[in-house]
Protein backbone atom coordinates (compact mmCIF):
# COMPACT_ATOMS: atom_id res chain seq x y z
CA UNK A 1 0.00 0.00 0.00
CA UNK A 2 0.97 3.66 -0.07
CA UNK A 3 1.51 5.33 2.78
CA UNK A 4 2.87 9.02 4.47
CA UNK A 5 6.39 9.35 5.58
CA UNK A 6 7.47 9.26 9.01
CA UNK A 7 9.22 12.22 10.37
CA UNK A 8 13.20 12.36 9.87
CA UNK A 9 15.12 11.51 13.25
CA UNK A 10 18.65 12.08 14.15
CA UNK A 11 19.79 8.15 14.51
CA UNK A 12 22.32 7.14 11.70
CA UNK A 13 21.58 3.98 10.43
CA UNK A 14 18.95 3.19 12.53
CA UNK A 15 16.45 0.27 11.00
CA UNK A 16 12.36 0.59 11.85
CA UNK A 17 11.86 -2.48 13.79
CA UNK A 18 8.16 -2.41 12.56
CA UNK A 19 5.54 -0.21 10.37
CA UNK A 20 3.94 1.13 12.91
CA UNK A 21 6.93 2.11 14.75
CA UNK A 22 6.91 5.53 16.05
CA UNK A 23 10.89 5.50 15.89
CA UNK A 24 13.04 7.14 12.54
CA UNK A 25 13.59 4.90 9.55
CA UNK A 26 17.65 4.23 8.68
CA UNK A 27 19.11 7.81 7.49
CA UNK A 28 21.30 6.98 4.43
CA UNK A 29 24.72 7.99 5.82
CA UNK A 30 25.46 11.75 4.93
CA UNK A 31 28.28 10.94 2.73
CA UNK A 32 27.09 8.35 0.87
CA UNK A 33 24.42 10.53 0.35
CA UNK A 34 26.13 13.10 -0.85
CA UNK A 35 27.83 11.22 -3.40
CA UNK A 36 24.64 9.66 -4.70
CA UNK A 37 23.24 13.13 -5.37
CA UNK A 38 26.78 14.30 -6.49
CA UNK A 39 26.66 11.59 -9.09
CA UNK A 40 23.31 12.45 -10.63
CA UNK A 41 24.54 15.55 -10.83
CA UNK A 42 27.25 15.13 -13.21
CA UNK A 43 24.97 13.38 -15.57
CA UNK A 44 22.40 16.05 -15.85
CA UNK A 45 22.72 20.04 -17.46
CA UNK A 46 24.72 22.26 -14.55
CA UNK A 47 21.24 24.66 -14.00
CA UNK A 48 19.14 21.15 -13.00
CA UNK A 49 20.78 20.83 -9.27
CA UNK A 50 21.01 24.71 -8.73
CA UNK A 51 19.66 26.59 -5.44
CA UNK A 52 15.94 25.40 -5.40
CA UNK A 53 16.45 22.06 -7.20
CA UNK A 54 18.59 20.03 -5.45
CA UNK A 55 16.83 17.33 -2.79
CA UNK A 56 17.17 18.18 0.66
CA UNK A 57 18.35 15.32 3.01
CA UNK A 58 14.92 14.30 3.73
CA UNK A 59 13.29 13.74 0.79
CA UNK A 60 16.28 11.52 -0.41
CA UNK A 61 16.54 9.28 2.71
CA UNK A 62 12.21 8.99 2.54
CA UNK A 63 13.00 7.33 -1.06
CA UNK A 64 16.18 5.45 0.28
CA UNK A 65 13.80 3.67 2.74
CA UNK A 66 11.28 2.94 0.72
CA UNK A 67 13.95 1.17 -1.66
CA UNK A 68 15.16 -0.84 2.07
CA UNK A 69 11.79 -1.56 3.37
CA UNK A 70 10.67 -2.72 -0.25
CA UNK A 71 7.43 -0.37 0.14
CA UNK A 72 6.57 2.48 -2.04
CA UNK A 73 5.71 5.89 -0.23
CA UNK A 74 4.36 8.90 -1.79
CA UNK A 75 6.00 12.00 -0.26
CA UNK A 76 3.83 15.18 -1.32
CA UNK A 77 4.97 17.96 -3.06
CA UNK A 78 5.17 20.42 -0.14
CA UNK A 79 7.42 18.13 1.32
CA UNK A 80 9.85 17.36 -1.17
CA UNK A 81 11.83 19.98 -0.04
CA UNK A 82 14.78 22.13 -1.36
CA UNK A 83 18.67 21.48 0.60
CA UNK A 84 18.21 25.36 0.72
CA UNK A 85 14.51 25.36 2.08
CA UNK A 86 15.43 22.40 5.07
CA UNK A 87 18.97 23.67 6.25
CA UNK A 88 17.29 27.64 6.51
CA UNK A 89 13.83 25.86 8.26
CA UNK A 90 14.37 22.78 9.99
CA UNK A 91 13.84 23.34 13.72
CA UNK A 92 15.17 20.45 16.57
CA UNK A 93 13.40 19.64 19.76
CA UNK A 94 14.23 16.53 22.28
CA UNK A 95 11.02 15.18 23.15
CA UNK A 96 10.49 11.77 25.35
CA UNK A 97 8.50 8.98 23.76
CA UNK A 98 8.31 5.27 24.02
CA UNK A 99 10.06 3.21 21.34
CA UNK A 100 8.89 -0.04 19.41
CA UNK A 101 9.22 -1.73 22.78
CA UNK A 102 7.34 0.39 25.02
CA UNK A 103 9.97 1.71 26.76
CA UNK A 104 9.98 6.04 26.74
CA UNK A 105 13.49 7.02 25.67
CA UNK A 106 14.32 10.76 24.48
CA UNK A 107 14.86 11.28 20.95
CA UNK A 108 15.32 14.18 18.63
CA UNK A 109 12.42 15.45 16.54
CA UNK A 110 12.57 17.27 13.61
CA UNK A 111 10.21 20.05 12.23
CA UNK A 112 9.91 22.02 9.23
CA UNK A 113 7.12 23.69 7.02
CA UNK A 114 6.74 22.74 3.86
CA UNK A 115 7.25 23.88 0.89
CA UNK A 116 5.71 26.52 -1.77
CA UNK A 117 4.10 24.43 -5.17
CA UNK A 118 1.59 27.07 -5.77
CA UNK A 119 2.85 27.67 -9.45
CA UNK A 120 3.90 25.80 -12.28
CA UNK A 121 7.74 27.01 -11.97
CA UNK A 122 7.58 25.82 -8.18
CA UNK A 123 6.20 22.65 -8.90
CA UNK A 124 9.12 22.57 -12.01
CA UNK A 125 11.62 22.80 -9.05
CA UNK A 126 9.19 19.88 -6.97
CA UNK A 127 10.01 17.54 -10.16
CA UNK A 128 13.14 17.93 -10.20
CA UNK A 129 14.08 17.36 -6.74
CA UNK A 130 11.89 14.41 -6.70
CA UNK A 131 14.05 13.00 -9.84
CA UNK A 132 17.17 13.57 -8.44
CA UNK A 133 16.17 12.16 -5.00
CA UNK A 134 14.97 8.82 -6.81
CA UNK A 135 17.94 8.34 -8.78
CA UNK A 136 19.71 8.76 -5.68
CA UNK A 137 17.85 6.00 -4.00
CA UNK A 138 18.80 3.69 -6.91
CA UNK A 139 14.54 3.74 -7.07
CA UNK A 140 13.97 5.29 -10.85
CA UNK A 141 16.61 7.46 -13.38
CA UNK A 142 15.93 10.89 -13.78
CA UNK A 143 15.04 10.67 -17.62
CA UNK A 144 11.83 8.47 -16.35
CA UNK A 145 10.63 10.29 -14.42
CA UNK A 146 10.55 13.04 -16.85
CA UNK A 147 8.49 10.77 -18.78
CA UNK A 148 5.78 11.22 -15.69
CA UNK A 149 6.53 15.01 -15.01
CA UNK A 150 5.80 15.99 -19.18
CA UNK A 151 2.68 13.93 -19.15
CA UNK A 152 1.58 16.51 -15.86
CA UNK A 153 2.90 19.31 -17.32
CA UNK A 154 1.30 18.88 -20.81
CA UNK A 155 -2.22 18.90 -18.95
CA UNK A 156 -1.73 21.55 -16.79
CA UNK A 157 -0.45 23.62 -19.80
CA UNK A 158 -3.13 22.38 -22.35
CA UNK A 159 -5.48 24.77 -23.33
CA UNK A 160 -8.93 23.58 -23.44
CA UNK A 161 -10.77 23.27 -26.81
CA UNK A 162 -14.28 24.23 -25.61
CA UNK A 163 -12.97 27.04 -23.27
CA UNK A 164 -16.63 28.01 -22.18
CA UNK A 165 -17.45 24.29 -21.58
CA UNK A 166 -14.47 22.79 -20.01
CA UNK A 167 -11.98 24.34 -17.78
CA UNK A 168 -7.75 24.07 -17.64
CA UNK A 169 -6.26 21.28 -15.57
CA UNK A 170 -6.17 22.33 -12.29
CA UNK A 171 -2.98 21.84 -10.29
CA UNK A 172 -4.98 19.97 -7.58
CA UNK A 173 -6.42 17.68 -10.23
CA UNK A 174 -2.16 17.10 -11.09
CA UNK A 175 -2.04 16.39 -7.52
CA UNK A 176 -4.49 13.40 -7.78
CA UNK A 177 -2.96 11.92 -10.78
CA UNK A 178 0.61 11.87 -9.46
CA UNK A 179 -0.76 10.53 -6.06
CA UNK A 180 -2.28 8.13 -8.45
CA UNK A 181 0.68 7.13 -10.72
CA UNK A 182 2.39 6.20 -7.39
CA UNK A 183 -0.33 4.25 -6.39
CA UNK A 184 -0.94 2.06 -8.94
CA UNK A 185 3.20 1.89 -8.78
CA UNK A 186 3.14 0.62 -5.05
CA UNK A 187 0.34 -2.22 -6.52
CA UNK A 188 2.28 -3.21 -9.00
CA UNK A 189 5.58 -3.69 -7.55
CA UNK A 190 6.94 -7.27 -7.53
CA UNK A 191 9.26 -8.43 -5.29
CA UNK A 192 12.31 -6.11 -3.99
CA UNK A 193 13.19 -2.03 -4.84
CA UNK A 194 16.77 -3.14 -4.95
CA UNK A 195 18.50 -2.10 -7.93
CA UNK A 196 18.97 -4.89 -10.09
CA UNK A 197 22.49 -6.35 -10.91
CA UNK A 198 22.62 -5.46 -14.11
CA UNK A 199 22.22 -1.79 -13.30
CA UNK A 200 18.15 -1.78 -13.96
CA UNK A 201 16.42 0.30 -11.44
CA UNK A 202 13.38 -1.54 -10.06
CA UNK A 203 10.97 1.80 -10.61
CA UNK A 204 11.23 2.01 -14.26
CA UNK A 205 9.30 -0.62 -16.19
CA UNK A 206 6.61 -0.29 -13.42
CA UNK A 207 6.40 3.35 -14.06
CA UNK A 208 6.42 2.60 -17.96
CA UNK A 209 3.38 0.27 -17.47
CA UNK A 210 1.46 2.71 -14.91
CA UNK A 211 1.29 5.50 -17.70
CA UNK A 212 -0.11 3.45 -20.12
CA UNK A 213 -3.33 2.57 -17.80
CA UNK A 214 -6.26 4.22 -18.69
CA UNK A 215 -6.88 6.00 -15.31
CA UNK A 216 -3.59 7.76 -15.88
CA UNK A 217 -4.42 8.82 -19.37
CA UNK A 218 -7.67 10.05 -18.30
Amino acid sequence: GIVEPVTRGGAELEARCGRGDIESPKELRRVEREDRVESVRARLPGAKLREEREPGASVVEHFAQCAEDGVLRYLPWHKTVSSRHEALHTKATKEWAPDSSGVVRQRLSQEMPGQDCATLYSLAQVMDRRGVALEAARLLPFEAHTLLVDRLFEALEDVPADPEHWEKTSLAQASKADREVFRLMALRIKGSLVRKPDGAYPLEPVLAQVLLDPRVQQ
